[in-house]
């Protein structure tokens, strides 16, 4: 039977591992939300001058038009199509004569005079060219450092609502990034005979019990909060376009208007969460043993120490015994054989010289496996779960293997007689 605890090279892999795919989810997060939000400042910036920088004048109006833009959707491996989309622009074209030199545009807003379609529907456009008559004149503004670009109308485009997306995407990777590079790195021998590690006691600590377990990398609901927060806020910016193109139809959004509200609500809220869990910093919990094995049937003396400052709802420790299983496809079949509390302290409160300390007895019962890591045969292994509960999400689960042994107490013989 082999008891070994995983190698630290094979730690280290792992961990690297997780570790990259966090960053490079985060970069995506923010390459993404920096793509989008250069787009949006590109058009602000223009709509900014347009109102402080740009001149009125009179424009007089030569025709009137709409532009549209199809987009199909091409069938994968098919020439087939499965559906097309329109947008729309106004093309209202005008002549104007700035110092004397006469000057003809197309456009309508900041946004149609650079190319751009969409932001209205056909009807809503129909309504705006209903405005003007061809031969009239209307007050418009033009660029005095490139008179030859002017507008009809000055105007902030309600798509800036959409900006709100991308800065979410950004806030998003920047938390996933800081979230990640931030975590503790725990470098705990599995005892406290391994001398070539020096250790990073916190103030006011000292070891009392003979051996300092190695934690696992803490489990916490960050990225899951993360995930949810970009697909709620998602799901309000497509439902809020859905509303805003039916406002400018004439119509009362009211579904499509309320999922925008809710789901945004919910959005900010598991967004304010992420934020908040990069700013609760618990420092790494220790725990010390009489030993790193315990036999079946036998009670360990334990500590657990928390370090400050910070001030927690509760810390749960758990005693778990699990039989990983290999699969032949997909994640390993996971079956917990025992699950136990051993301690749930309350609230409490470390101080920065004061950590929190208590003293514990885990105890495997008397039919416990054993811990086992053969290759051709499934994984048993015993851990303990220290669980933290700052006052708010997310909570961090720090994992303790155990080896746990077969009971020294043998049975008595039976009498023959």
């Amino acid at each position: 039977m082999n008891t070994e605890s995983p190698q630290p090279e094979e730690k280290k892999s792992s961990h690297l591992s997780t570790r990259f795919g966090c960053v490079l989810l985060s970069l995506l997060f923010l390459a993404s939300g920096v793509g989008f939000m250069a787009l949006f400042a590109v058009r602000a910036w223009q709509d900014i001058r347009v109102f402080t920088v740009w001149q009125p004048t009179q424009c007089t109006v030569i025709s009137l038009g709409i532009g549209a833009q199809q987009s199909i959707r091409i069938r994968a491996g098919g020439p087939r199509t499965t559906g097309s989309s329109e947008s729309f622009r106004p093309q209202v074209t005008f002549r104007y004569v700035v110092d004397g030199i006469e000057h003809e545009c197309t456009g309508w807003d900041s946004w149609a005079l650079a190319g751009d379609f969409g932001g209205g529907s056909r009807k809503f456009y129909l309504r705006v060219l209903d405005r003007y008559e061809i031969g009239q004149t209307y007050p418009c503004w033009y660029d005095p450092a490139e008179p030859s670009q002017a507008v009809l109308v000055r105007r902030v485009q309600p798509l800036y609502l959409l900006a709100f997306f991308p800065m979410a995407l950004m806030v998003l990777g920047g938390v996933g990034l800081a979230i990640t590079f931030s975590r503790a790195k725990p470098a705990l021998p599995p005892d406290a005979s391994s001398a070539s590690t020096v250790w990073q006691d916190p103030p006011g600590y000292s070891q009392r019990l003979a051996v300092r377990l190695d934690p696992v990398t803490p489990s916490t609901q960050a990225g899951c909060i993360l995930t949810l927060a970009a697909l709620m806020l998602a799901v309000s910016a497509f439902s809020g376009f859905a509303a805003y193109n039916s406002w400018i139809d004439g119509e009362v959004p009211v579904i499509t208007g309320l999922s925008m509200v809710a789901f945004g609500l919910v959005g900010m809220i598991l967004l304010w969460v992420s934020v908040g869990a990069l700013a609760v910093r618990v420092p790494l919990p220790i725990l010390e043993a009489d030993q790193p094995t315990v036999a079946a049937g036998t009670r360990l003396r334990m500590r657990l120490v928390q370090p400050g400052p910070v001030r927690l709802r509760t810390i749960r420790v758990t005693f778990v015994g699990e039989i990983v299983a290999p699969a032949k496809s997909g994640a390993p079949h996971l079956k917990t054989m025992f699950e136990g509390v051993v301690i749930d302290t309350g609230p409490l409160v470390a101080r920065h010289t004061m950590p929190f300390a208590r003293y514990m007895d885990l105890a495997p019962p008397a039919d416990a496996t054993p811990s086992s890591s053969a290759e051709d045969a499934p994984e048993v292994r015993w851990r303990v779960h220290v669980t933290i509960f700052p006052f708010g999400w997310p909570r961090l689960t720090y994992l303790f293997p155990i080896i746990v042994t077969s009971s020294t107490t043998e049975p008595a013989p039976q009498d023959a007689g």
